[in-house]
């Protein structure tokens, strides 16, 4: 949009303070918040005073006067007049009146007695105003206005006050102790913050920073609501601001939020926040600096934001979409339409139409402009060839080039060849790149003038450009000012300069002298002008209360609160009594901030110093650097935990070091000692099944007697310590339930309920279990349902009760007719024949001969039965399954036990026997082993030989024998016994192997002594030898150390629990173990499921922290953000590699945690145990896979409940449609027509298919495991089974595939095969492309192959691709090379493999140094890098240098002003300055470190935050008024005192005295109510109280005349009033008076002066005089009156007579000048009466006017020298005509009287052509020194290859790149402006309301205002006054500046330096 330089904003219509400041000629009222324009007769120095308008607040503000109708600066009340008080008082309120004429100075309040006296009366102290009040006294700070609403107001009115908002006070109370409704307190301010008032009560309370609104989004806006508050984004938090995972809400509202982590985003189903990331960032952000602003350390890929580049290769795209794309390597570009790897443009290849460094950097990041295209690196001029025409617009190292006459080698133009028509500089640069850059002047004057006007660095002696220094100045530098202009920062010593390290013994003078020295030096009372000025001692200066006012002292001073002190001064030297006082103060040349602690004296400050509100890192850094938190106060920072002391818990917690504290637990409470319990959940929590909630604490379990109740509800939920549940009866105490107590039974039920298994439901109550002949019953039914005390059902017989049952116990056996039951006696089972007939007697019973008799018995042993015969023994079956033999011969008592040895191999297999070799197991009878030969026992010792000769683990040598266990001894793996014979000796010590080994070895241990003993099996422990085999170890307690969870130390060994750290036995009490006062509580007592108590911390040593140190975070992210790596257990934390068998819960405490990554579960609702790795099988109801893959990744449904996604289809079942829902491990399943829902599926059979016709896809669409084979479908097949052509196979999918194929398409088809990875196209250049090709294939980019090695890489961009896992591990360094851990690998290689080298170590970058290829440092980097960007591209270490990149650090680290003011620091700030003016250092930037540019609030808050304009520069927040630069600002201080502009600068004042001038002009120019004492300014008196001469001009009561005679000053009224003979008197007197040499009378014109020879001599008003002494008469002297130098010009034009009558010689004497022509002498034919000049004709003889023609020169500006008005056509010069007139390059170029020129050359030509007036860009289509000399509308595009050159004119984008920066675009005429913005990194065309507050008004071509209520930039618009003046000023001044030959420059050189050729 244009805007229209007419429409230019007048003061009137400037909305903002800013707006109006900004502008000349302006100035805002304070008082009504309104811009006017400055009256054009006000004084220019009324500072803050001409900005008030109102009479009554001007005469009220010190400072200020109002008089003669408006506010000026107030000069002393003597210097006006009033007979009243009312009258002086209306002036200023800080004056009297005497009574009579004259205001006064007031006294103080104390001095009128009176109250009439009093009121009204100003006074010299407090607020300046006395009140009566019994006596008449000064006001006190509650007297002030309402209006007062900042400390800065209140102190003003009276030292010491501050504001309450509305008003002032001595001291603030809290906002509680304000009343009033919500609107009176709004506005209040407290100690405690801003105030708001409370809904429906008369009381104010503080603002809460989370009340306010969401509208809220800046720190400012924060900070104005309540004090400490910062933004979030979405309203205000308390500062500091937490990251985002502390801020909750929605998706909406996260977005708008922001953290101290960076901006913030939505949780997906939740309501916190979490940061951004910066893949998260919109695909617009194009540039680092969009990407580094949306989070830091984000980085751009051109389409959005990541946190690493990748090389272009990485990214895909086709020839468009790869456009935009920015890698590691450079902006990127794409070479095919397909979707290819990206690769990196290079800068050959850019157009040649670019031209400037800018367009080449823009086309690719390092590319550098010939001037002709781009090139990666740029040589000189020289290695470019060409004649004088292709060589002109080539740019080399050396500057611009040129050629000759032929081709050849271009060359560096030279800046001497340069015409005078590009003096200006623009147009320099233009010519050569280096001139005036570099200084190369070796032509003339000019040039020198032009350099010293550009760059003040240098100087010219002696025919050379030296360095300046401040020493070399003239002696007529008397000024800082001057001295500043003649070399930065030099300071003057009255007689020249001095570098502004000078110390006080470098200047010299009076104790005054010194004094007023920039670096306040001082002086004895009898110092002359030659003494050397010493140094002031800083603390004799007893009332300086700022640093500034020290500093005005001297340099080296600074405040000690009231009066100075050295800045060298320790803390302990400057007094204090309060931490307020002595925290304002840094000892130690401001290294040390002070303290107080104790005493009269501040001390250095120390991290303990700081209060508990210091809670973050910053807070404590910002208190004391180097300090960090401890959560409450601050502790110095240092590497290890246990360097801290002194810290409780929470503060080694706090600390960002990692660091907690553990202190010993408290015991196991008793339930009696628990707190805080809340239910009986609560007493479980810590003692779970120990304690009973009762009457709202725990109590032990007992008695139900010992609970106290006195109601049934009280008393029914309790249980005493056997379980039984108590009831209550009457009385005050619970009793135990009884049967016949339950009330209300209904069922068996309802008495269960109560007493489970004690009662019996009887007859509608419940009555207590035990015989059955104890309860009623009449019939069957009422008995069958009832038990007996053993559990044995009732039965009725007969009567009235029921009967217990005699039978079905274990002890009892069924007669043999079944009639009845008896003890068991199997020998009384008669007539056995079987052994069924036995065990039908009795399960224990077995069948055999006993005695030769069919009988039955137990068969506890062989030898129960007999008699030995081979007929029964072989029968017999025992209780244990042993099997027995007849003895041989037959013995025939008994039976024996039968033996291995002697059966074969079938018998073998299944016989059992008793082995007798060794101890039993659990079961004594045994297999037997059949060897191959023989029939065996078995044995541990021929355990292997028997398994086949090798054994692998327990299960083999176990199963095989139970006895036997596996070792691992070094003569290898085998099976040993698990315990010895007498089964005294077992456990893992008879076990060996290595020490890994003997982890997973299984030992057998015996638990419990004699009949309750028992054999189990556990786990070994490792022995302590390394590396060698050894016996096992059986596991302790002890033994594991990383057992940081009960369940893992009950895994390890069941008499286990951890302490948090390691494993213990149960039994240590918690009083050994240590913890947090948390983690304690969930640590275990001495019975599992009991928990030990937290403790009180006390201050000690931390320690470093584990996450076990948590006991209370609930979620990861909790846990996360406690410690890093750290996972939750439901309460508490733990290390995130921990299993869930580790952890321990039910279902609902399992389901949430996760173990080492893999989501837990519990198969128990209820019971906590282990908790167990999550399956898909856990999942019973899922229905669909989407719930399926909810429930667990990888998990898809099998119809109810979920599966595998790789489980086979087998493990599915259904009906047909069912399965073929159902893909199984990759294929496609279904089932028989006749499937139920419970068979299993099947696999579809591919070959089972029928179709019409075959193909893959139709193949595919019946099953994803079918293939088309070529002639149907079929499973997939390798190449070999497939046959076909070169192009068939290549179709085939195949399990080996792709294939290829060898026969032709008419050939008969052959069996395809399997293609290697080199049949893959050459086309392939990264591994994606290959792996598609073939599953494996890596590029070597040409194609592909298998194994890729860095050497088979083929191209620098495949070779950065090549990637080992995620490591790339290739480098190109004149081919593909592996990258090496150390650079040292390359040295062999040498220098130039070196250079071209990565390596793992660093940032990865080698370089050649010292002959040897070693690790780059960031100061080894190319020094092409030229951006901070590229710098942390290569690594965080590094920052930009100013010439590549330096190690990031501090900014005292740095040592070159390149790197200080370039690079980026560690320090608060983040950037540095150079400084030289003490000790050439680099230090942190501050605020008077911004450039003088800045002249808004705004950008300097950006430069550094906190800091506020100066006008020209910026300053810190606190300023007094010599800190200001410009009159604009120069209103008011910090402190809001007045401020004066005087002398062009910026100083405090009060009244005329205030200002150190020392003449009267100075005086005068600051107020009409001054004068001077010659020391310093003071108001005007009457006449008669002057005392030096030159005070004595002007008085209050007139105009003041000196009398020299007796030095007093008197009224003056005429001159006459003064008799002298003397001259000087008179003047003296009055400057217009003179003597007649008698009198003194007034000045007249020469011919009044009759007879006065002495009045005639000095002169009349109408020039000089001449006396006629013949007739006595005066009159005004002639030419002709001339008496010496009467012979030439010179000396007759020097002849004075007045301004206007010049005199010229005929030769013999001098005459009045006249026209040329009349001159008849040679020596008179110089100028005409005109003053233009003449030339003597010397062919005519005579005089005439000079013209052009009459000079023969061949460039224009030696023409305009010769004579104003004349340009050359390049032959001879020629009168100045219009630009058509013109036909040659020389004279176009000078311009026409009608403007600026464009030439045209005509064909072939290049000096003539045409010449037009330039009206238009496009007219200077040829012209380019016409086309940049209007650059900031038009832009000159250079001839390149067959295209023309053009003058076009700018967009926005091109002028931005021109001065890469965003500017407004001028029309050609400059009367309208095109508005530019920047939008998403671009500078294109925008609306000026749509410009923000910082830009509103200077990008709006000052058309537009900033209007702070709406928030809005506004139009001023057309017609608004007092704006054409002022277009026409600006564009007049513009066009003189940007276009120097419009109308005719080279005419205006130096126009009287005619007088120099003549």
């Amino acid at each position: 949009m244009d805007v229209a330089v007419s429409d230019q904003c007048n003061c009137e219509k400037l909305l903002s303070q800013a707006d109006c400041k900004a502008k000349q000629g302006c100035f805002w009222s304070t008082t009504n918040s309104i811009c006017s324009k400055m009256d054009s007769g006000s004084s220019s120095t009324e500072g803050f005073c001409g900005s008030i308008s109102d009479s009554n607040t001007c005469s009220k503000t010190k400072g200020c006067a109002y008089i003669d109708s408006v506010c000026q600066i107030f000069a002393g009340c003597s210097a006006y007049k009033g007979a009243t008080d009312a009258e002086c008082q209306a002036i200023s309120k800080q004056c009297n009146s005497d009574g009579q004429a004259f205001c006064i100075d007031p006294g103080t309040c104390t001095t009128y007695k009176t109250q009439e006296d009093c009121t009204g009366k100003g006074s010299s102290g407090g607020s300046g105003t006395c009140v009566w009040d019994t006596v008449c006294r000064e006001q006190k700070c509650t007297e002030a206005d309402v209006t007062f609403n900042t400390d800065a107001k209140c102190n003003n009115f009276i030292k010491g006050c501050v504001t309450t908002g509305k008003g002032c006070t001595s001291s603030l109370g809290q906002c509680s102790a304000y009343s009033g409704d919500i609107e009176s307190c709004e506005g209040l301010k407290g100690s405690d913050g801003y105030c708001k008032g409370v809904e429906g009560k008369d009381k104010c309370t503080v603002k809460v920073c989370i009340d306010a609104d969401v509208t809220l989004t800046t720190n400012e806006a924060c900070a104005k609501y309540q004090i400490g508050c910062v933004t979030n984004g979405y309203g205000c938090v308390k500062s500091p601001l937490g990251s985002c995972s502390t801020q909750t809400g929605d998706n909406l509202v996260c977005a708008n939020k922001i953290g101290q982590d960076g901006k913030c985003k939505g949780v997906t189903e939740g309501k916190t926040c979490s940061v951004v990331e910066c893949k998260d960032a919109p695909e617009t952000h194009s540039a680092d600096e969009e990407c580094s602003k949306y989070k830091s350390g984000c980085v751009t890929t051109g389409k959005g934001c990541t946190t690493q580049k990748g090389v272009c290769a990485s990214y895909k795209g086709t020839s468009s979409t790869c456009d935009g794309f920015v890698g590691s390597d450079g902006k990127c570009k794409g070479t095919s339409d397909t979707e290819t790897a990206c690769s990196a443009k290079v800068c050959k290849d850019a157009d040649s139409t670019l031209d400037t460094d800018a367009k080449c950097d823009d086309y690719q990041t390092g590319c550098k402009t010939t001037g002709k295209g781009c090139i990666s690196t740029l040589s000189n001029c020289s290695s470019y060839t060409g004649d004088s025409t292709s060589c002109d617009g080539y740019i080399g190292l050396d500057g611009k080039c040129a050629g000759g006459a032929s081709s050849g080698s271009c060359f560096p133009k030279k800046c001497s060849e340069a015409s005078l028509s590009l003096l200006l500089l623009e147009l320099m640069v233009v010519w050569m790149l280096v001139c005036v850059v570099h200084q190369r002047i070796t032509i003339n004057v000019m040039e020198n003038q032009l350099a010293n006007g550009h760059l003040n660095t240098c100087w010219w002696v002696n025919s050379a450009c030296v360095a300046r220094t401040c020493d070399q100045a003239p002696s007529s530098y008397n000024t800082d000012s001057l001295c500043d202009g003649f070399l930065k920062e030099c300071l003057t010593k009255k007689n020249g300069c001095l570098a502004p390290t000078a110390s006080c013994s470098s200047y010299q003078g009076t104790k005054t002298t010194c004094e007023g020295f920039t670096i306040k030096c001082t002086n004895s009372n009898d110092a002359t002008d030659t003494t050397v000025c010493t140094d002031p001692v800083c603390t004799e200066n007893t009332v300086g209360t700022t640093d500034e006012a020290c500093k005005s002292y001297h340099i080296n001073c600074l405040t000690k609160g009231t009066g100075c002190i050295a800045t060298s001064a320790a803390c302990t030297a400057y007094p204090g009594t309060s931490t307020e006082i002595c925290g304002k103060f840094k000892g130690s040349n401001q290294a040390i901030p002070c303290w107080w602690k104790a005493g009269t004296n501040c001390s250095d400050r120390a991290c303990v110093d700081a209060d508990n509100s210091n809670t973050t890192d910053d807070l404590c850094d910002k208190f004391l650097k180097g300090c960090v938190t401890t959560g409450a106060g601050c502790a110095p920072s240092s590497q290890i935990c246990t360097s801290y002391s002194g810290l409780n818990q929470a503060g080694c917690l706090a600390l960002k070091k990692g660091c907690a504290k553990r202190e010993a637990c408290t015991a196991e409470p008793s339930c009696e000692s628990l707190t805080g319990t809340t239910n009986q959940a609560s007493c479980d929590a810590v003692l779970p099944n120990r304690c009973m909630f009762v009457n709202s604490s725990c109590v032990s379990k007992g008695a139900c007697n010992t609970y106290s109740g006195n109601s049934q509800a009280a008393c029914k939920d309790l249980v005493n310590a056997s379980g039984v549940k108590c009831y209550w009866a009457s009385g005050s105490n619970c009793t135990e339930q009884t049967c016949a107590g339950i009330t209300g039974a209904t069922n068996q039920a309802s008495c269960d309920a109560l007493l489970p298994k004690k009662c019996m439901f009887i007859s509608g109550s419940c009555v207590t279990i035990g015989a059955c002949s104890t309860y009623s019953g009449n019939s069957v039914a009422a008995c069958k349902d009832l038990v007996n005390a053993s559990g044995v059902k009732c039965y009725w017989t007969s009567d009235n009760n029921c009967t217990d049952r005699t039978y079905h116990l274990p002890d009892c056996a069924r007669k043999t007719n079944g009639s009845a039951c008896e003890n068991i006696t199997c020998s009384n089972a008669t007539t056995p024949s079987s052994e069924a007939d036995c065990t039908n007697y009795h399960p224990t019973c077995h069948y055999g001969k006993v005695a030769g008799t069919n009988a039955c018995n137990l068969g506890l042993t062989c030898q129960a039965f007999g008699p030995s015969e081979s007929g029964i023994c072989p029968s017999v079956i025992t209780a244990d399954g042993r099997q027995c033999k007849a003895t041989t011969p037959p013995d025939i008592q008994s039976c024996r036990d039968d033996e291995c040895t002697g059966h074969a191999q079938e018998v073998c297999k299944t016989k059992k026997v008793i082995h007798y070799g060794q101890f039993q197991g659990s079961k004594p009878a045994q297999l037997c082993f059949y060897d191959g030969s023989n029939c065996v026992e078995r044995s541990c010792a021929n355990a292997k030989a028997h398994l086949g000769g090798s054994v692998s683990s327990f299960s083999q040598c176990n199963s095989y024998f139970e006895v036997c266990v596996f070792s691992k001894p070094a003569t290898g793996a085998t099976c040993v016994d698990g315990n010895t014979k007498d089964g005294n000796t077992f456990g893992c010590q008879l076990l060996e192997g290595t020490q890994d080994e003997c982890d997973t070895l299984t030992g057998k241990y015996k638990v419990g002594s004699g009949l309750n003993a028992y054999w189990e099996y556990r786990l070994c422990a490792r022995h302590n030898t390394v590396g060698a085999v050894s016996n096992c170890v059986d596991r302790t307690c002890a033994l594991k150390t990383d057992g940081n969870t009960d369940a893992i130390c009950q895994a390890w060994l069941p008499t286990c629990k951890t302490n948090g750290q390691s494993c213990v036995n149960i039994s240590t009490p918690c009083t050994t173990m240590t913890g947090t006062s948390e983690s304690c509580q969930l640590l275990t007592a001495t019975v599992l499921g009991s928990k030990c108590q937290g403790n009180t911390s006390v201050n000690g040593s931390c320690v470093a922290k584990r996450c076990q140190d948590n006991g209370t975070a609930t979620t990861d992210a909790d846990c996360k953000k406690f410690m890093d790596g750290c996972i939750t257990t439901g309460k508490g934390c733990i290390d995130g590699t921990t299993k869930c068998s580790g952890q321990w819960g039910n279902l609902d405490g399992c389901k949430v945690l996760n173990g080492n990554g893999v989501p837990c579960w519990s198969l128990s609702l209820t019971t906590k145990g282990a908790c167990i790795d999550k399956i898909c099988s856990h999942n019973t109801t899922a229905t669909t896979d989407t719930d399926c893959e909810a429930f667990l990744k990888g998990c898809v449904t099998k119809r109810p409940g979920c599966i595998e996604v790789t489980a086979e289809c087998s493990a599915y079942q259904g009906v047909q449609a069912d399965c073929e829902k159902a893909i199984g491990n990759g294929k496609s399943c279904t089932n028989d027509s006749t499937a139920t829902v419970t068979t299993p599926c099947k696999v579809k059979d591919c070959s089972k298919f029928s179709a019409d016709t075959y193909s893959e896809q139709i193949c595919q669409s019946y099953g994803v495991q079918c293939h088309y084979n070529g002639t149907k479908c079929d499973v997939i097949q390798s190449c070999s089974q497939l046959k076909g052509n070169f192009i068939t196979c290549t179709q085939f999918i195949a399990s080996d595939g792709p294939c290829v194929g060898t026969a032709l398409q008419t050939e008969i088809s052959t069996s395809c095969s399997a293609a290697k990875c080199s049949d893959a196209p050459s086309t392939l250049t990264i591994d994606a492309g290959c792996d598609k090709y073939k599953k494996g294939c890596k590029t070597n980019g040409r194609g592909c192959g298998t194994a890729i090695q860095c050497l088979d890489v083929q191209n620098s961009s495949s070779c950065a691709a090549v990637k080992s896992v995620n490591d790339f591990i290739c480098t190109w360094a004149s081919q593909c090379r592996d990258i090496q851990s150390s650079c040292s690998s390359f040295t062999a290689s040498g220098q130039s493999v070196c250079a071209t080298s990565k390596s793992t170590t660093g940032f990865g970058l080698c370089i050649w140094k010292n002959s040897a290829c070693t690790e780059a440092q960031c100061e080894d980097l190319p020094l092409s890098i030229s951006s901070e960007t590229d710098c942390v591209s290569y690594s965080k270490t590094c920052t930009y240098g100013g010439a590549g990149c330096v190690t990031k650090g501090a900014c005292t680290t740095y040592i070159t002003k390149e790197a200080c003011t370039a690079a980026k620091s560690t320090d608060l700030i983040g950037s540095c300055t150079w400084d030289e003016t003490v000790i050439t250092r680099c230090r942190t930037k501050d605020c008077q470190d911004a450039s003088n540019t800045l002249t808004n609030d705004s950008d300097c808050d950006a430069f550094i935050q906190g800091c506020v304009s100066n006008g020209a520069g910026c300053m810190k927040s606190t300023f007094t008024c010599d800190m200001f630069k410009t009159q604009v600002k120069c209103l008011q201080d910090s402190s809001l005192q007045p401020c004066l502009w005087n002398n062009n600068a910026c100083q405090q004042y009060y009244k005329c005295s205030d200002l150190s001038l020392k003449t009267v002009a100075t005086c005068q120019a600051a107020s009409k109510y001054c004068t001077t004492d010659e020391i310093k300014c003071t108001s005007l008196k009457i006449c008669a109280n002057y005392t030096k001469q030159i005070q004595c001009l002007k008085g209050t009561d007139g105009i003041c005349g000196w009398v020299t005679s007796t030095k007093k000053c008197q009224q003056f009224t005429q001159c006459t009033d003064l008799v002298s003979k003397v001259l000087t008197e008179c003047q003296t007197f009055n400057s217009k008076c003179i003597s007649n040499g008698t009198n003194c009378i007034e000045m007249g014109e020469c011919s009044i002066y009759a007879d006065s020879e002495a009045a005639c001599k000095t002169g009349g008003t109408d020039g000089a005089c001449q006396f006629d002494k013949d007739t006595s008469a005066c009159r005004l002297r002639q030419c002709s009156d001339a008496t010496t130098s009467t012979s030439t010009h010179n000396g007759c034009f020097g002849y004075q007579i007045n301004a206007t009558t010049k005199c010229t010689t005929d030769g013999s004497k001098c005459i009045s000048l006249g026209d040329c022509p009349s001159y008849q002498k040679q020596a008179s034919c110089v100028l005409d009466s005109q003053f233009k000049a003449c030339i003597w004709d010397t062919t005519a003889k005579q005089c005439k006017t000079k013209t052009c023609q009459d000079t023969k020169k061949t460039k224009s500006s030696e023409c305009a020298l010769a004579l104003a008005g004349c340009i050359s056509d390049g032959t001879k010069c020629i009168d100045q005509g219009k630009c058509a007139d013109y036909t040659t390059k020389e004279a176009c170029s000078a311009g026409g009287k009608d403007g600026s020129c464009a030439f045209t050359a005509a064909s072939g030509q290049t000096t003539t052509g045409t010449c037009k007036l330039f009206t238009q860009c496009s007219d200077a289509n040829s012209d380019q020194i016409a086309c940049q000399s209007k650059s900031l509308t038009c832009k000159w595009t250079a001839a390149a290859g067959t295209t023309t050159s053009s003058c076009t004119n700018h967009t926005c984008d091109s002028a931005a790149k021109r001065t890469a920066k965003c500017v407004t675009v001028p029309s050609f005429d400059s009367k309208r402006y095109t508005v530019c913005m920047l939008q998403n990194g671009k500078c294109v065309t925008g609306d000026p309301s749509a410009l923000t507050q910082d830009t509103c008004y200077k990008m709006s071509q000052y058309t537009y205002s900033w209007n702070g209520d709406t928030k809005k930039c506004i139009a001023c618009g057309a017609g608004t006054s007092n704006t054409s003046n002022n277009t026409t000023i600006v564009i007049n001044n513009q066009n003189n500046v940007t276009d120097p030959t419009a109308q005719g420059f080279y005419l205006h050189i130096l126009p009287l330096m005619v007088f120099l050729f003549v």
